[in-house]
């Protein structure tokens, strides 16, 4: 288990390869922003695989996941404060690195599949979970539910995919991850629920809306899944193909954020539009966005 931070942020990374603590220095509550394994197992959800930086792939006409091999972990960066991964798979690498000391106000998420072969590969799926802490804690405490726990709310497109997640309190720090390289063609949810309504009980419906990007194909899939997985997709699926040697490269930027403004200001600084437009058109006259 490896640990890095900067003036911001401080993230625990497991044996894994997944996270499963992310904090905010300066937040009260001390929230963990991610789906803690911890959690999942106390709460009786099979989930691990679903945690932050877990992901699938489909290449070649086969299927991988980062659960089946043991990536090479290394701690990199000038003074440390860089974790990177190496997840190494018959033809091809994913390699993944968080980064919190190119920028001490932000958490740098780097995602790159490599083709390690001599012919073109073809990548049907590459889906990797993104899995913020959107939980109903089985807990009677109110406090948890609303403090330590967010609502998330994805916005794709092709270069400007952006997520917010806002604490259930509606008091910040909020989160948000934007972003700056590579299309996300879509995002999903995973829900794992339980409803408690007939065991007079409360809380009665607890669960967790497990949250992961798409960065090729479509994120259906597999089809018996499709009562508890739901994908928001722009378009159609695209696939893609890799040349020998090819490699491609995503990367998210990790920010808090107090309010609306902020989130969409911090989007700005990261090359990302800011569109103001009035509630209303009225009709046979002008409209300015800028």
């Amino acid at each position: 288990m490896e640990s890095i931070n900067n003036a911001v942020f401080t993230l625990q990374m497991s044996d894994r390869g997944f996270i499963n603590k992310l904090l905010i220095n300066d937040d009260a509550d001390s929230m963990n922003w991610v789906v803690d394994p911890a959690y999942l197992e106390e709460a009786g959800y099979r989930d691990e695989e679903k945690c932050f930086g877990h992901f699938d792939v489909k290449a070649g006409g086969k299927e991988y996941g980062s659960m089946s091999v043991q990536p090479l972990l290394a701690r990199t960066g000038a003074n440390g404060g860089e974790l990177s991964l190496v997840y190494a798979f018959d033809r091809f690498d994913v390699r993944i690195a968080y980064d919190l000391e190119s920028d001490e106000a932000s958490l740098r998420w780097q995602i790159s599949l490599h083709n390690r072969g001599s012919e073109e590969l073809a990548v049907d799926e590459f889906h990797i979970w993104s899995a913020l802490a959107y939980i109903m804690y089985r807990d009677p405490d109110v406090r948890r539910n609303i403090s330590k726990s967010c609502a998330v709310f994805p916005s794709i497109s092709k270069d400007f995919s952006k997520i917010a997640a806002v604490r259930r309190s509606g008091q910040g720090p909020h989160l948000g991850v934007y972003a700056v390289k590579g299309v996300t063609r879509s995002a999903g949810t995973y829900c794992r629920f339980e409803n408690n309504f007939f065991k007079d009980v409360s809380p009665s419906l607890d669960g967790i809306l497990f949250h992961k990007l798409v960065l090729a194909g479509a994120g259906t899939g597999d089809p018996r899944a499709a009562a508890s997985d739901w994908i928001y997709c722009p378009g159609g699926a695209e696939s893609l193909v890799l040349q020998a040697g090819g490699t491609a490269e995503w990367e998210y930027m990790l920010l808090p954020f107090a309010d609306k403004r902020q989130f969409y200001e911090n989007g700005l600084r990261l090359g990302h539009p800011l569109v103001e437009y009035s509630p209303a058109a009225v009709a046979g006259g002008t409209f300015q966005a800028l």
